[in-house]
């Protein structure tokens, strides 16, 4: 199913910002200065593209008709992941207010626990998720997905903001690729 090579592709990019931000925090633990504007950076990638882009396609879009297909929100696979994208919003609000306020620490600790959440989150839509989406979805279904999550990525500039996003985080990688201690 395309609708749901979209999403593994949008998984990769988000678990690879995550990669970084995990980077960072071993960086600021070892008392090691973090790149020039990596916090902002790494908040505006979350805003604007896992929560903007990708959580909107699935929340906007996925999630909705896997319930109009008999999919229950009331607990279950689906349950829990509505709650824990809402869990994973409060966190980036969080995440943002310890930036503002230069709190390093803060936003270290937030960062850390977000990307475990996040981490369990994609791992569960892949493994549970997109399985379910698979047996009960149908051609004509994904072939609705995939135009939707095109609709989502023009209104929110999403193919600009892969390959933007893509080139960057080929620049972090290669600035975080000097070894700290064990973190």
């Amino acid at each position: 199913m395309k609708s749901l090579d979209i999403l593994k592709e949008d998984h990769a990019l988000v678990e690879r910002v995550l990669d970084l931000m995990e980077r960072a925090g071993c960086h600021m633990r070892e008392g090691q200065p973090l790149p020039a504007d990596f916090e902002r950076w790494a908040i505006d990638f979350l805003w604007h593209f896992a929560e903007h882009c990708h959580h909107a396609k699935e929340v906007g879009s996925l999630f909705p008709l896997l319930q109009i297909r008999g999919i229950s929100s009331d607990g279950g696979p689906l349950g829990v992941l509505l709650a824990e994208h809402k869990r994973g919003l409060a966190y980036l609000e969080r995440i943002q207010d310890a930036h503002s306020r230069q709190d390093r620490i803060g936003f270290a600790l937030l960062s850390g626990e977000y990307s475990q959440l996040l981490r369990q989150q994609i791992a569960r839509e892949n493994q549970v998720l997109l399985q379910m989406v698979e047996t009960c979805l149908s051609e004509e279904d994904d072939a609705e997905l995939v135009e939707r999550f095109h609709s989502v990525d023009r209104e929110q500039r999403g193919q600009e903001l892969r390959r933007r996003y893509h080139a960057e985080i080929a620049q972090w990688e290669e600035a975080f690729r000097e070894p700290v201690g064990p973190c």
